[in-house]
Protein backbone atom coordinates (compact mmCIF):
# COMPACT_ATOMS: atom_id res chain seq x y z
CA UNK A 1 0.00 0.00 0.00
CA UNK A 2 1.04 3.58 -0.59
CA UNK A 3 -0.01 6.67 1.34
CA UNK A 4 0.85 10.33 1.75
CA UNK A 5 0.44 13.31 4.07
CA UNK A 6 1.90 16.28 2.16
CA UNK A 7 1.83 19.88 3.34
CA UNK A 8 1.05 22.96 1.28
CA UNK A 9 1.21 26.67 1.96
CA UNK A 10 -1.62 29.13 1.33
CA UNK A 11 -1.08 32.28 -0.75
CA UNK A 12 -3.40 35.29 -0.78
CA UNK A 13 -4.54 37.07 -3.93
CA UNK A 14 -1.24 38.97 -4.02
CA UNK A 15 0.91 35.84 -3.66
CA UNK A 16 1.78 36.44 -0.02
CA UNK A 17 1.91 33.44 2.37
CA UNK A 18 -1.01 33.27 4.80
CA UNK A 19 -1.08 31.04 7.90
CA UNK A 20 -3.28 27.97 7.63
CA UNK A 21 -4.70 28.57 11.11
CA UNK A 22 -6.89 31.32 9.65
CA UNK A 23 -8.91 28.69 7.76
CA UNK A 24 -8.27 25.20 9.10
CA UNK A 25 -8.55 23.47 12.51
CA UNK A 26 -5.84 21.54 14.37
CA UNK A 27 -5.30 17.84 13.78
CA UNK A 28 -7.52 16.93 16.74
CA UNK A 29 -10.46 18.56 14.91
CA UNK A 30 -9.49 17.59 11.37
CA UNK A 31 -12.04 17.92 8.59
CA UNK A 32 -13.07 14.63 6.97
CA UNK A 33 -13.09 14.81 3.18
CA UNK A 34 -14.07 12.50 0.34
CA UNK A 35 -16.49 10.30 2.29
CA UNK A 36 -14.15 10.44 5.31
CA UNK A 37 -11.36 8.65 3.42
CA UNK A 38 -9.22 11.76 3.60
CA UNK A 39 -8.70 14.69 5.94
CA UNK A 40 -7.34 18.23 6.06
CA UNK A 41 -6.06 20.26 9.00
CA UNK A 42 -3.41 22.80 9.86
CA UNK A 43 0.13 21.77 10.67
CA UNK A 44 1.73 24.93 11.97
CA UNK A 45 1.75 27.51 9.18
CA UNK A 46 0.90 24.92 6.50
CA UNK A 47 -2.13 22.90 5.44
CA UNK A 48 -1.70 19.13 5.77
CA UNK A 49 -3.54 16.66 3.55
CA UNK A 50 -4.12 13.04 4.57
CA UNK A 51 -5.16 10.47 1.97
CA UNK A 52 -6.24 6.92 2.70
CA UNK A 53 -3.76 4.17 1.74
CA UNK A 54 -4.15 2.67 -1.72
CA UNK A 55 -2.55 0.09 -3.96
CA UNK A 56 -3.54 1.83 -7.22
CA UNK A 57 -1.67 5.01 -8.14
CA UNK A 58 -4.57 6.28 -10.25
CA UNK A 59 -7.19 6.00 -7.49
CA UNK A 60 -4.66 7.37 -5.03
CA UNK A 61 -3.94 10.43 -7.14
CA UNK A 62 -7.62 11.07 -7.73
CA UNK A 63 -8.26 11.07 -3.98
CA UNK A 64 -5.43 13.50 -3.26
CA UNK A 65 -6.72 15.77 -6.02
CA UNK A 66 -10.28 15.68 -4.63
CA UNK A 67 -9.02 16.53 -1.12
CA UNK A 68 -6.92 19.44 -2.38
CA UNK A 69 -9.82 20.79 -4.41
CA UNK A 70 -12.03 20.63 -1.33
CA UNK A 71 -9.41 22.55 0.65
CA UNK A 72 -9.09 25.18 -2.04
CA UNK A 73 -12.85 25.77 -1.98
CA UNK A 74 -12.54 26.68 1.69
CA UNK A 75 -10.24 29.59 0.85
CA UNK A 76 -11.32 33.13 -0.14
CA UNK A 77 -11.58 34.00 -3.82
CA UNK A 78 -8.17 34.58 -5.35
CA UNK A 79 -6.32 32.54 -2.72
CA UNK A 80 -4.35 29.49 -3.80
CA UNK A 81 -2.15 26.64 -2.63
CA UNK A 82 1.54 26.36 -3.43
CA UNK A 83 3.90 23.38 -3.42
CA UNK A 84 6.92 25.53 -2.59
CA UNK A 85 8.95 23.65 0.04
CA UNK A 86 9.99 26.86 1.83
CA UNK A 87 8.29 30.25 2.17
CA UNK A 88 9.39 33.42 3.92
CA UNK A 89 6.62 34.53 6.28
CA UNK A 90 5.64 37.77 7.94
CA UNK A 91 6.68 37.17 11.55
CA UNK A 92 3.90 39.53 12.63
CA UNK A 93 1.55 36.65 11.80
CA UNK A 94 2.84 34.89 14.89
CA UNK A 95 0.97 37.38 17.07
CA UNK A 96 -2.25 35.56 16.16
CA UNK A 97 -0.80 32.04 16.23
CA UNK A 98 -2.78 29.53 18.33
CA UNK A 99 -0.77 27.46 20.84
CA UNK A 100 -0.30 24.48 18.50
CA UNK A 101 1.32 26.77 15.91
CA UNK A 102 3.71 28.62 18.20
CA UNK A 103 6.51 26.05 17.84
CA UNK A 104 8.09 24.05 15.05
CA UNK A 105 5.97 21.02 15.77
CA UNK A 106 7.47 18.09 13.91
CA UNK A 107 8.25 14.98 15.93
CA UNK A 108 11.83 13.72 15.62
CA UNK A 109 12.76 11.91 12.43
CA UNK A 110 15.20 9.07 11.90
CA UNK A 111 18.15 9.26 9.55
CA UNK A 112 18.81 6.06 7.60
CA UNK A 113 22.56 6.71 7.43
CA UNK A 114 23.26 7.57 11.06
CA UNK A 115 20.35 5.41 12.33
CA UNK A 116 19.73 8.10 14.93
CA UNK A 117 16.87 10.47 15.72
CA UNK A 118 17.16 14.09 14.68
CA UNK A 119 14.96 17.06 15.47
CA UNK A 120 14.85 20.71 14.47
CA UNK A 121 15.43 23.33 17.15
CA UNK A 122 14.15 26.64 15.77
CA UNK A 123 12.31 29.54 17.39
CA UNK A 124 9.00 29.99 15.58
CA UNK A 125 8.91 33.67 16.56
CA UNK A 126 12.36 34.46 15.13
CA UNK A 127 12.90 32.07 12.23
CA UNK A 128 11.52 33.71 9.05
CA UNK A 129 10.92 30.57 6.98
CA UNK A 130 8.42 27.74 7.12
CA UNK A 131 8.87 24.35 5.48
CA UNK A 132 6.67 21.69 3.93
CA UNK A 133 7.17 18.10 2.80
CA UNK A 134 5.73 15.59 0.34
CA UNK A 135 5.95 12.59 2.66
CA UNK A 136 5.50 9.14 1.11
CA UNK A 137 4.25 6.07 3.03
CA UNK A 138 4.39 2.36 2.34
CA UNK A 139 3.06 -0.59 4.31
CA UNK A 140 2.06 -4.18 3.76
CA UNK A 141 1.46 -7.29 5.83
CA UNK A 142 3.16 -9.46 3.19
CA UNK A 143 6.56 -7.76 3.53
CA UNK A 144 8.32 -9.28 6.53
CA UNK A 145 11.38 -7.07 6.02
CA UNK A 146 9.28 -4.11 7.24
CA UNK A 147 9.66 -5.50 10.76
CA UNK A 148 13.46 -5.32 10.63
CA UNK A 149 15.13 -1.95 11.37
CA UNK A 150 18.20 -2.66 9.24
CA UNK A 151 16.03 -3.51 6.24
CA UNK A 152 13.87 -0.44 6.74
CA UNK A 153 16.94 1.79 6.78
CA UNK A 154 18.20 0.17 3.59
CA UNK A 155 14.80 0.62 1.96
CA UNK A 156 15.04 4.36 2.68
CA UNK A 157 18.52 4.48 1.13
CA UNK A 158 17.13 2.79 -2.00
CA UNK A 159 14.38 5.42 -2.06
CA UNK A 160 17.04 8.12 -1.86
CA UNK A 161 18.78 6.64 -4.88
CA UNK A 162 15.71 6.05 -7.06
CA UNK A 163 13.27 8.75 -5.83
CA UNK A 164 15.18 11.35 -3.81
CA UNK A 165 18.05 11.75 -6.29
CA UNK A 166 15.83 12.35 -9.37
CA UNK A 167 13.61 14.78 -7.44
CA UNK A 168 16.66 16.69 -6.20
CA UNK A 169 17.93 16.75 -9.80
CA UNK A 170 14.64 18.12 -11.15
CA UNK A 171 14.02 20.62 -8.32
CA UNK A 172 17.26 22.40 -7.47
CA UNK A 173 15.73 25.80 -6.69
CA UNK A 174 16.63 28.00 -3.72
CA UNK A 175 13.53 26.95 -1.77
CA UNK A 176 14.71 23.33 -1.76
CA UNK A 177 18.21 24.31 -0.71
CA UNK A 178 16.70 26.32 2.15
CA UNK A 179 14.43 23.43 3.24
CA UNK A 180 17.25 20.89 3.28
CA UNK A 181 19.13 22.92 5.85
CA UNK A 182 16.59 21.60 8.35
CA UNK A 183 14.15 19.14 6.72
CA UNK A 184 14.07 16.68 3.84
CA UNK A 185 17.71 15.70 4.03
CA UNK A 186 18.92 12.41 2.61
CA UNK A 187 17.66 9.40 4.56
CA UNK A 188 14.99 11.24 6.55
CA UNK A 189 12.26 8.81 7.60
CA UNK A 190 10.01 7.55 10.35
CA UNK A 191 9.05 3.99 11.18
CA UNK A 192 5.29 3.66 11.50
CA UNK A 193 2.77 1.24 12.93
CA UNK A 194 -0.57 1.94 11.28
CA UNK A 195 -4.08 1.59 12.74
CA UNK A 196 -4.53 -1.87 11.20
CA UNK A 197 -1.39 -3.05 13.01
CA UNK A 198 0.77 -3.21 9.91
CA UNK A 199 4.34 -1.92 9.90
CA UNK A 200 5.37 0.79 7.49
CA UNK A 201 7.82 3.50 6.56
CA UNK A 202 7.33 7.22 6.04
CA UNK A 203 9.91 8.55 3.57
CA UNK A 204 10.30 12.25 4.39
CA UNK A 205 13.00 13.46 1.99
CA UNK A 206 10.77 14.61 -0.94
CA UNK A 207 9.25 18.08 -1.06
CA UNK A 208 5.58 18.66 -1.96
CA UNK A 209 6.72 19.51 -5.51
CA UNK A 210 6.32 15.78 -5.96
CA UNK A 211 2.62 16.74 -6.35
CA UNK A 212 3.18 19.45 -8.97
CA UNK A 213 1.74 17.20 -11.64
CA UNK A 214 -0.18 13.94 -11.52
CA UNK A 215 2.22 12.37 -14.03
CA UNK A 216 5.21 13.16 -11.84
CA UNK A 217 3.44 11.92 -8.71
CA UNK A 218 2.41 8.72 -10.48
CA UNK A 219 5.98 8.14 -11.66
CA UNK A 220 7.58 8.62 -8.26
CA UNK A 221 4.98 6.66 -6.31
CA UNK A 222 5.29 3.88 -8.88
CA UNK A 223 9.03 3.65 -8.31
CA UNK A 224 8.53 3.96 -4.53
CA UNK A 225 5.97 1.15 -4.54
CA UNK A 226 8.10 -1.09 -6.75
CA UNK A 227 11.17 -0.66 -4.52
CA UNK A 228 9.07 -2.21 -1.76
CA UNK A 229 7.90 -5.00 -4.07
CA UNK A 230 11.42 -5.75 -5.39
CA UNK A 231 13.30 -5.08 -2.16
CA UNK A 232 14.58 -8.66 -1.97
CA UNK A 233 16.41 -8.39 -5.31
CA UNK A 234 17.64 -4.83 -4.72
CA UNK A 235 19.05 -5.42 -1.23
CA UNK A 236 22.11 -7.50 -2.23
CA UNK A 237 23.10 -4.93 -4.86
CA UNK A 238 23.58 -2.11 -2.33
CA UNK A 239 27.11 -0.81 -1.82
CA UNK A 240 27.90 1.27 1.28
CA UNK A 241 30.49 3.28 -0.65
CA UNK A 242 27.62 4.92 -2.59
CA UNK A 243 26.20 6.51 0.53
CA UNK A 244 28.39 9.65 0.84
CA UNK A 245 27.70 10.56 -2.82
CA UNK A 246 23.95 10.11 -2.41
CA UNK A 247 23.79 12.17 0.77
CA UNK A 248 25.88 14.98 -0.68
CA UNK A 249 23.82 15.14 -3.88
CA UNK A 250 20.46 15.35 -2.10
CA UNK A 251 21.58 17.64 0.72
CA UNK A 252 23.27 20.16 -1.58
CA UNK A 253 20.86 19.84 -4.51
CA UNK A 254 23.86 19.33 -6.80
CA UNK A 255 23.19 16.00 -8.49
CA UNK A 256 25.79 14.77 -10.98
CA UNK A 257 24.32 13.08 -14.02
CA UNK A 258 26.10 9.79 -13.38
CA UNK A 259 24.10 9.26 -10.16
CA UNK A 260 20.84 9.00 -12.11
CA UNK A 261 19.56 5.44 -12.50
CA UNK A 262 17.80 3.60 -15.27
CA UNK A 263 14.70 2.24 -13.53
CA UNK A 264 13.26 -0.05 -16.16
CA UNK A 265 9.61 0.66 -16.97
CA UNK A 266 9.80 4.10 -15.35
CA UNK A 267 12.68 6.37 -16.37
CA UNK A 268 16.21 6.67 -17.70
CA UNK A 269 18.85 9.35 -17.08
CA UNK A 270 18.15 10.74 -20.55
CA UNK A 271 14.46 11.13 -19.82
CA UNK A 272 15.18 12.93 -16.53
CA UNK A 273 17.57 15.24 -18.39
CA UNK A 274 14.90 16.06 -20.97
CA UNK A 275 12.38 16.80 -18.20
CA UNK A 276 14.87 19.09 -16.48
CA UNK A 277 16.03 21.00 -19.55
CA UNK A 278 12.45 21.34 -20.79
CA UNK A 279 11.40 22.57 -17.32
CA UNK A 280 8.45 20.18 -17.27
CA UNK A 281 6.48 19.76 -14.01
CA UNK A 282 7.99 22.89 -12.42
CA UNK A 283 4.63 24.56 -11.69
CA UNK A 284 1.93 23.35 -9.30
CA UNK A 285 -0.72 22.23 -11.81
CA UNK A 286 -2.02 19.15 -10.01
CA UNK A 287 -5.31 20.63 -8.80
CA UNK A 288 -6.10 22.34 -12.10
CA UNK A 289 -5.45 19.28 -14.31
CA UNK A 290 -8.88 17.98 -15.44
CA UNK A 291 -7.61 14.54 -16.39
CA UNK A 292 -8.19 11.40 -14.38
CA UNK A 293 -5.00 10.36 -12.60
CA UNK A 294 -5.07 7.01 -14.36
CA UNK A 295 -3.74 8.99 -17.35
CA UNK A 296 -0.20 9.05 -16.09
CA UNK A 297 3.46 9.32 -16.88
CA UNK A 298 3.47 6.60 -19.58
CA UNK A 299 0.98 8.56 -21.67
CA UNK A 300 2.98 11.77 -21.18
CA UNK A 301 6.20 10.12 -22.41
CA UNK A 302 4.39 8.66 -25.42
CA UNK A 303 2.80 12.02 -26.31
CA UNK A 304 5.97 14.04 -25.75
CA UNK A 305 8.70 11.74 -27.07
CA UNK A 306 6.98 8.99 -29.11
CA UNK A 307 10.03 8.16 -31.20
CA UNK A 308 12.07 7.47 -28.07
CA UNK A 309 9.40 5.63 -26.06
CA UNK A 310 11.24 2.37 -25.38
CA UNK A 311 14.62 3.98 -24.80
CA UNK A 312 13.37 6.71 -22.47
CA UNK A 313 11.33 4.31 -20.40
CA UNK A 314 14.11 1.74 -20.14
CA UNK A 315 11.56 -0.82 -21.30
CA UNK A 316 13.89 -3.24 -22.99
CA UNK A 317 14.32 -4.70 -19.48
CA UNK A 318 10.71 -4.81 -18.34
CA UNK A 319 7.07 -3.87 -18.88
CA UNK A 320 5.72 -0.36 -18.87
CA UNK A 321 5.30 0.96 -15.34
CA UNK A 322 6.72 -2.20 -13.75
CA UNK A 323 10.28 -2.47 -12.46
CA UNK A 324 11.95 -5.67 -13.68
CA UNK A 325 12.37 -8.38 -11.04
CA UNK A 326 16.16 -8.25 -11.35
CA UNK A 327 16.45 -4.49 -11.86
CA UNK A 328 20.15 -3.57 -11.78
CA UNK A 329 21.50 -0.62 -9.82
CA UNK A 330 24.44 1.26 -11.30
CA UNK A 331 26.19 4.16 -9.64
CA UNK A 332 29.54 5.75 -9.08
CA UNK A 333 31.04 5.78 -12.60
CA UNK A 334 30.99 9.28 -14.16
CA UNK A 335 29.85 9.04 -17.77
Amino acid sequence: MIGTDPEFFILDDKGKPVPAWKFFPPKEQKIAVNNADGAIFRDGYALEVNASPESCRGRFGNEVKAILRYARRMLPAGYSLTSSPAVRIDLNDMESAPPDCQVFGCDPSLNAYTQKNSSVNLDAYDHPFRYSGGHMHTSGANRPWLATPEDKFLFVKLCDLCVGIPLAYLFDDEANVQRRKYYGRAGECRFQTYPDGSFGIEYRTPSPQLWNDQRLAGLMFGVFRDISYKYGSLKPQWKPEWEPMIQDAINTGQVPYHLLQTVGGFYTPELLRLIKTGRYFQDFQFIADPDDCHLGFSEWVWDTYPSKWNKLRGCEAGGYGVMPVNAPLRIGEPL
